[in-house]
């Protein structure tokens, strides 16, 4: 995250539908012990103690917020780019894109959020729950349970955030998006590339206000193309 540099201006803010549930974690966070911290959030020394000035300034004062699109800037996000948006393309970001989080559960891109480290893995012990994934699980799959039969979900979250969510559970349609490297007619997928790509492939469904689940099936952004051969209807394959 990033929450020093400058972001650009003109675009509506929202408030974080869990915004209360994020306070809660927090205030949990600060009880625990510094090193239980370090453990479970498997930590270097270096990085301790920033986390833990984020954890103490956490507060339902909101005193240092961001949009969360403009906070993130993990490989994911570089490639969405959102900076580059211009309004049009941010009113469509902030109907269609959800973000999922391990503090806020479910986020829009203008929804004002705090800084924070807190991964869906983390095994941090409520008292209803005993990791994360068990405090979100239903929380989360109640919110996209509310999609009708007529709403598609592009699925572009990695596989540690998007098993937060029961799909069995749902009624919307679901479609996964997988990128690929080609190797001696065998598919991988780097992390790093695989970040990166669907970033860029979620950048190009809003500048492009996608409206259609086939026309995905044209993004061709650093020679990936669509490969009908390894997909079916719930499962895009995207490789080079």
């Amino acid at each position: 995250m990033n929450f020093l540099d400058s972001i650009p201006s003109g675009f509506e803010k929202s408030k974080p539908l869990y915004n209360e549930n994020a306070i809660f974690l927090n205030r949990i966070l600060k009880d625990i012990d510094e090193n239980l911290i370090k453990n479970i959030m498997n930590l270097s020394d270096k990085m301790l103690p920033g986390i833990i000035k984020n954890i103490m300034e956490f507060s339902d004062k909101n005193k240092l917020i961001r949009q969360a699109i403009f906070a993130y800037r993990g490989a994911v996000f570089k490639g969405i780019d959102a900076f580059s948006f211009n309004k049009k393309q941010m009113v469509y970001a902030q109907d269609h894109l959800k973000i999922l989080s391990g503090m806020y559960g479910v986020l829009k891109p203008l929804d004002e959020i705090q800084e924070y480290r807190l991964e869906m893995k983390t095994s941090l012990k409520t008292i209803d729950a005993t990791n994360i994934y068990a405090y979100w699980k239903n929380i989360i799959t109640n919110y996209f349970e509310t999609l009708d039969r007529t709403q598609i979900i592009i699925n572009l979250a990695s596989n540690e955030y998007s098993k937060v969510i029961d799909f069995s559970r749902l009624k919307a349609s679901l479609i996964n998006i997988y990128f690929g490297e080609n190797t001696n007619n065998r598919i991988k997928s780097p992390p790093m590339y695989s970040k990166m790509a669907r970033g860029k492939m979620t950048g190009y469904i809003i500048r492009n206000s996608l409206k259609t689940p086939e026309q995905i099936k044209d993004f061709h952004i650093d020679n990936y193309r669509f490969n009908p051969i390894v997909s079916d209807s719930n499962n895009y394959v995207f490789t080079r």
